[in-house]
């Protein structure tokens, strides 16, 4: 497996880091209780909170967030340390978070514990040799453990406790899914995955990341989106577009919906009369056709009021804090310094990806002196190798190859340059139009590949109105659909 380069060890930072995780999260709690021991922490003032919140949690099995401040209160604290706590939690969120990258942390946290166990270990054999202790040295240098022997990287999967986590986690694993039958065809994404959109050129894959990460945030998640392809203000525009559905004139829009076909055929069994209507829908009634409307927009790019509230609106109900966008001119980045960025992120701003969308894969900066699929293989090892190690969803894309851009449905080996793509995903998704799909405003969806469950055979329709940034209005089984 390729490895990803660590950085420097930050103290200070790790510290924090490991405060936080333990103000947020239970599931960090209950890996840290094992390990922690108060000599690992430098910072009295963070042991001190650290210390409350394992307290806390043998107690209730949760984490304190904001409760915290009642169990500083309890402690009679000077002033001084008070203050210098406060000082600490200033800029921290407190809120205990059921979706924090508890993983991730506590493998920070197991390798920074190693550290400090060894640097504890060797001040002391110093000290002993100082005084001329050399036997008590070598028996302290003999006797020592590494906190690597508490956290074992072997599991026995016949363990009471393995068996209760697998039965309690299988549902929690999910990150999210996409909405309707999208979402039930597709399944939901987990953590480590690396998921892949495929489609020739000029399909839609772009909307299709964005749409990912915009169904991440709506379930609170905290998501990073990378632009190798637009410019920061078209992704802007996207995004925007896509959160509030504005259009940049008051002119009507088409766009598509299912009505039920029974309807305009005047069969409808339960004696409907409309140019629309879908009552029936999920029964056995239901006999989706595709017909375009015309609306006015609700919202135009020139109202910049009503643009600003929509979008602080969007930012209250899922969370004002949860996404940061880089953008790299094509070729100009590589997944070594997407890891850099990643870091800079975390250290500048705690803030940790649950999500990573990449637009896209095969426009990274390969390495040099190797043929052009070896190196497209070594980028998407090291995705793939980037989700393992941040405990995150990678999302990305990849454009196939020419003969697919006149095929109906794509497979796997219409994938472009190297094979070894699909090896390297959990999932990939083919997007599929023809041009009078195109016309329509229509997509087709199926799954190429999935490491983790049965691949149907079908595909689902998927309605859109891109010109007002809405790459997935609707969806229904394409098996059902007229068009």
């Amino acid at each position: 497996m390729t490895i990803l380069k660590r950085r420097t060890v930050d103290t200070g930072f790790v510290e924090r880091r490991i405060m936080q995780g333990a103000l947020k999260s239970a599931k960090y709690l209950e890996g840290l209780k094992s390990i922690y021991r108060d000599e690992f922490i430098q910072s009295d003032a963070v042991r001190r909170v650290i210390s409350l919140c394992l307290k806390f949690y043998s107690q209730y099995q949760d984490a304190p967030g904001k409760q915290i401040w009642d169990l500083l209160k309890a402690e009679d604290l000077k002033p001084e340390d008070e203050e210098l706590i406060r000082e600490l939690l200033e800029g921290i969120e407190l809120e205990v978070d059921p979706q924090f990258n508890h993983q991730y942390l506590l493998d920070l946290t197991e390798e920074y514990f190693r550290r400090r166990s060894l640097e504890v270990v060797l001040e002391r054999g110093r000290n002993l040799l100082a005084i001329g202790r050399v036997d008590k040295a070598e028996q302290l240098i003999t006797s020592y453990r590494t906190t690597q022997v508490v956290i074992s990287n072997w599991t026995d999967p016949f363990s009471t406790d393995e068996i209760r986590e697998y039965l309690l986690s299988e549902e929690e694993d999910e990150l999210f899914r996409f909405p309707g039958v999208a979402g039930e065809l597709l399944g939901g994404f987990q953590r480590d995955w690396l998921v892949g959109w495929m489609a020739p050129m000029k399909r839609g894959k772009s909307w299709f990341l964005l749409e990912t990460a915009v169904q991440a945030l709506e379930e609170r998640l905290r998501v990073v989106f990378v632009s190798l392809e637009m410019n920061k203000r078209q992704v802007l525009d996207r995004l925007y577009r896509r959160l509030i559905g504005f259009a940049k004139s008051d002119e009507e829009v088409e766009y598509p919906v299912f009505s039920c076909q029974r309807v305009a055929e005047g069969t409808c069994p339960f004696g409907k009369k409309a140019d629309l209507c879908d009552d029936c829908r999920g029964s056995e009634e239901w006999m989706p056709e595709v017909k375009l409307v015309s609306r006015r927009p609700a919202v135009v790019l020139d109202e910049l009021k009503g643009v600003k509230k929509k979008l602080n609106a969007f930012s209250r109900m899922f969370g004002k804090k949860n996404l940061r966008i880089i953008v790299y001119p094509a070729f100009t980045a590589g997944v070594d310094d997407l890891v850099r960025d990643l870091d800079s992120l975390e250290y500048a701003e705690g803030f940790v990806p649950d999500v990573v969308v990449i637009d896209y894969a095969d426009i990274l900066r390969p390495g040099s002196g190797r043929d052009r699929r070896e190196q497209i293989d070594e980028i998407w090892k090291r995705l793939k190798s980037l989700a393992g190690e941040r405990h995150c969803l990678v999302v990305t894309a990849s454009q196939s190859n020419r003969p697919s851009i006149s095929k109906r449905i794509l497979e796997a080996q219409d994938v472009a340059e190297d094979i070894g793509k699909i090896a390297h995903c959990d999932v990939m998704i083919g997007i599929n139009q023809t041009s009078d799909e195109r016309k329509k405003k229509l997509v087709r969806l199926n799954l190429i590949v999935h490491r983790h469950k049965e691949i149907e055979d079908e595909e689902v329709v998927v309605l859109q109105c891109l010109k007002l940034g809405q790459p997935m209005l609707d969806s229904e089984r394409a098996s059902l659909v007229k068009y």
